[in-house]
């Protein structure tokens, strides 16, 4: 295994356990979420949501991205830097509308754009390494018919 492949892999599942530590923290204490996010529970409803949105729907992403981690590298990264991207857009925008929001939402941007910036920069890499491949591969063909 190769060292971009080795570095890919690893990143992708430590992205996965991030996901998953969100996904259990959610269904285990919602209500620890929603003090994290300034939010008061008025009802089981907001409990029901943070459960399912943040817990079952990271729940879901953490296996994919296990699974894809050793089945779909480029797939996982792409997953990763459209989740993070989107993210951002809606963080940029609220900043924006209502200002710089709480630390704890700050450390989530922070880890967002780090989350993004490799995820794009292993997708390029992989690309990169893929295409000069196939180049070598056909050089090497034209060489061996010469």
């Amino acid at each position: 295994m190769n060292f971009l492949k080795i570095l890919t892999t690893g990143f992708i599942l430590l992205v996965s356990l991030i996901f998953l530590a969100v996904s259990l923290g959610s269904f285990l204490a919602p209500e620890q979420v929603m003090e994290y996010l300034s939010i008061q529970a008025v009802s089981d409803s907001a409990f029901n949501s943070i459960r399912s949105y943040y817990g079952g729907l990271n729940l879901v992403f953490s296996l994919f991205l296990f699974y894809a981690a050793f089945r779909m590298q480029k797939t996982a990264l792409g997953f990763i830097s459209l989740y993070t991207i989107g993210f951002l857009i809606g963080r940029v925008y609220s900043f924006i509308a209502e200002g710089v929001a709480n630390a704890f939402v700050i450390r989530w941007t922070a880890v967002e754009v780090i989350l993004f910036l490799v995820s794009f920069l292993l997708i390029r890499a992989m690309i990169d390494r893929s295409s000069e491949s196939s180049e070598s591969r056909l050089d090497y063909k034209q060489e061996a018919s010469i």
